[in-house]
Parts: C-alpha cells; sequence; structure tokens
C-alpha cells in the first residue's frame, strides 16, 4: 500500500512538474508583454549619466553632427532607454555616428558607436538588399510560384504564392499570432529552439490555413519573410546567413551583423536588451530581457547589427554598381494587390515608402523599416534624392514606435541642412 502511495506521487510530481515546464515560458511571453506580474526582484534604475561615443568621419558635417549629438541625448532621456545608437552615411559614405547611454547597467558597460542591437524587423530590409541580388542575377523570378523553387512544397496551399507576394505581404500567410499551426505558435512563444536553415524553420507554420487568397489582400507576415528565405536557401543552396554574407556583407566588407544571439552575455558586443516597468508606471525602472532564440525568423526579424552597418546596407540599395537601377526601382515601387490597388501600408519589396516634408525641406520620398524586437527597435531610412541614409536603434521598447523613432527626422533635417549650405 504503501509503495502504490509513493509511486502515486511520484506519478503526480512528474506531471506537476511538467505542467510547470509547459507553462513557465508561456508565462514570461505574457508577463514580457505587461499582460501578467513579473518578479518584483532584477528591476534596474536607468542611471542619471549618459557616457556618449561619436565619430565623425571628415570636418563637412561638423555643425549637424554637434546639433544631432545634443538630440539624441535629450531624446534617450524622453523615451526612457538605456540607450540610443545613430548613424549617417551621404553619398554612399558613413559620415557621422553617435552613441549615448548603456549597452549594460549592472556591468556598467557604456554604448559605443560599435555596439549591435537587436534590429527586429528591419532585418526585413536586409533580407530585400540579398533579393535584389538574387534578382539582379537571374536566379530569382518574383513571379514564378514558390514550388519552382522548394520541391515537394510542405504545404500545397502555397503552390500560388510568389516571392514578389512573401516580400510585400500578400501571400495570405499568417503572422505569429494568427498562425494556426499549434506546435509553431508554440514554438514561437517558448523561443527557444535554434534552426540552422529557414527551410527548416518553416515546420514552425507548415499546416497554417491561409488568411486570404494569394495575392488578393495586404496582411503583414514575417512567416512570409521566412518561406521567403527558404525560396532563397533554396536557390543558393547554402544556409540562409551564408547566402546573406556572400551576396551581401562580404562584398561590403560588413562584419558586424550576425545572427542575434539569445542574451547579451556571450562576448558578440550587443547591447543588453531590456525590459521596461510599464505595468506600474515606472518607465526609468528596466530588467533584463529574457533569452530568446530569434534564429528562425532570421530574414524578418533575426539578425543583430550595428547603426553603422545599416546605413552602408542602405546605401549599397541605392548603388547602381551593386544593384542595377532597374531592380531598384522595381523594388521600391509599392505593390498592388489583385484588385489593381496599392496595399494600405505603401509596402513595395521589402521596404515601405513614403513621402514625408523633413523639416522646411520639400517633399521627399524615403524607403524604410522599422523593427520591434524582444527589448530593441530598430529604424533604417534611405533618401535616393539626397544619397542619404539614417539609422536610429534603442535596447528597451516604448508603446508608441514613432515616439523612438521620429528622432531620424531631426537627425535628416540637420544634414540636409548642411548640403544645403554647401
Amino acid at each position: 500500500m504503501y509503495i502504490l502511495r509513493y509511486k502515486k506521487t511520484i506519478v503526480f510530481s512528474l506531471i506537476i512538474i511538467m505542467v510547470v515546464w509547459f507553462l513557465q515560458p508561456i508565462y514570461s511571453f505574457y508577463a514580457h508583454k505587461d499582460k501578467l506580474p513579473l518578479p518584483f526582484w532584477g528591476w534596474h534604475q536607468l542611471p542619471e549619466k549618459n557616457p556618449l561615443s561619436e565619430k565623425l568621419y571628415g570636418t563637412r558635417f561638423t555643425k549637424a553632427a554637434q546639433k544631432s549629438l545634443h538630440l539624441i541625448d535629450n531624446h534617450k532621456n524622453t523615451i526612457h532607454s538605456p540607450a540610443i545608437s545613430v548613424a549617417v552615411a551621404i553619398d554612399n559614405k558613413l559620415v557621422w555616428a553617435a552613441a549615448t547611454g548603456w549597452q549594460d547597467i549592472t556591468g556598467k558597460k557604456p554604448i559605443t558607436i560599435n555596439s549591435r542591437f537587436r534590429i527586429g524587423s528591419t532585418s526585413k530590409a536586409i533580407n530585400s538588399i540579398a533579393l535584389a541580388r538574387l534578382v539582379d542575377a537571374g536566379k530569382i523570378n518574383l513571379d514564378h510560384t514558390v514550388d519552382h523553387y522548394i520541391k515537394p512544397l510542405p504545404n500545397p496551399a502555397w503552390q500560388y504564392i510568389t516571392p514578389r507576394m512573401l516580400a510585400s505581404h500578400s501571400s495570405g500567410l499568417p503572422h505569429y499570432k494568427e498562425n494556426t499551426d499549434l506546435f509553431g505558435l508554440y514554438k514561437t512563444i517558448t523561443l527557444s529552439t535554434a534552426y540552422e536553415s529557414m527551410i527548416d524553420a518553416l515546420e514552425i507554420f507548415d499546416s497554417a490555413q491561409l488568411l486570404s487568397q494569394p495575392g488578393s489582400q495586404f496582411s503583414y507576415s514575417t512567416l512570409g519573410t521566412v518561406l521567403l528565405g527558404a525560396v532563397m536557401e533554396s536557390v543558393e543552396q547554402k544556409s540562409y546567413f551564408k547566402l546573406v554574407d556572400d551576396l551581401v556583407f562580404e562584398p561590403l566588407n560588413i562584419t558586424d551583423v550576425i545572427i542575434a544571439p539569445t542574451t547579451s552575455t556571450d562576448g558578440t558586443n550587443i547591447a543588453t536588451s531590456y525590459k521596461r516597468d510599464n505595468r506600474n508606471h515606472q518607465p526609468n525602472l528596466v530588467r533584463k530581457w529574457r533569452p530568446v532564440d530569434l534564429s528562425h525568423r532570421l530574414p524578418g526579424g533575426g539578425f543583430a547589427a550595428t547603426s553603422s552597418d545599416l546605413v552602408k546596407l542602405a546605401s549599397a540599395f541605392i548603388d547602381t554598381d551593386f544593384i542595377s537601377l532597374n531592380t531598384q526601382q522595381l523594388f521600391l515601387q509599392p505593390q498592388r494587390l489583385a484588385d489593381g490597388k496599392v496595399n494600405a501600408q505603401n509596402y513595395a519589396i521589402g521596404w515601405r515608402i513614403a513621402n514625408t516634408s523633413i523639416g522646411h525641406h520639400e517633399l521627399v520620398m524615403h524607403a524604410n523599416h522599422g523593427g520591434v524586437s524582444r527589448g530593441a527597435q530598430s529604424w533604417l531610412m534611405v533618401l535616393p534624392k539626397y544619397r542619404m541614409a539614417v539609422a536610429v536603434n534603442i535596447n528597451s521598447n516604448v508603446e508608441h514606435f514613432w515616439d523612438f523613432a521620429k528622432i531620424s527626422m531631426d537627425i535628416a533635417e540637420a544634414f540636409l541642412d548642411q548640403l544645403n549650405l554647401d
């Protein structure tokens, strides 16, 4: 009798352990979205003093750099971010980079212009550059269906989807929370599985239902960008990171763009990602974000980079020696849906397109992409008319994205002012 009771206790204990093991990452996921409380320990006050790091490449833009440095220091305090990093490139040359704040608060490590940040969906701009190179090389036709490249297709419903639809979010594939593949949905909540290739990562949504007929509606989907990455892998017969490295990073001598690490403690010089205490309305209190593996979403949200490398990449995108003018124009054209109307977000091939008055300057077109990652946000824009690119990154999240990204317009204005004076 005693042995039977002992066995029941063991079984019951194992069940409890398994349930806790299964539910803990779900609790952590929602706690980091402010739906549930986080522990009272582990919080840190943002330091009052902010170390500065800056490099001006030449003397032409000294006044613009001085003004912009003051702007970002104030902006960091306004949005309560541990750190902010910015960079500006003009005429395919890096002209200024700066950072202020802390890469690691508890370690008292200042941010520098060489610090990497998780860039979230700004990764889609990098993917667009690699895709453009493949289109230029005649290796991918944007209007061939994906079954032309991936055989067999994991889901027969994908047979009418094209790379153009994937790159412009009209494929009908779901975003994370609309994913009806419950196994995959759980994977994107736990964020604990490393993927070596995007073809392997298709298991996260290979049984998910489409939200709409391919090409008929705009529906933003990072999972669609993952499928596009798998197409690119199939064409190049390489892992996704290797093909982007060969097509983009190595030719541009860019060495600091990496797969975002799970934490900031592995020697990758990445800014610690922080969670603000939003539940208690104390934005100056932060804690380290939980470890997350973002390798499954690499083409659409899994890179880490410096601000300097981002503006170098954007500058290369509008360099006809790197990508042909025809392909540039194709990729910067807002895409139309099956009914002939331009999609609601003016989304092109991997970039959003906007026409904006920057300060007192005339209306100008810019291509851009923002990113929201775990404990980090990113913004990259390129103004082809002025051959200018601006990147901004922080290691925390704000409630309204533009509260963070709008500083890019002030920085662009400062440098445009100086351009007009020359």
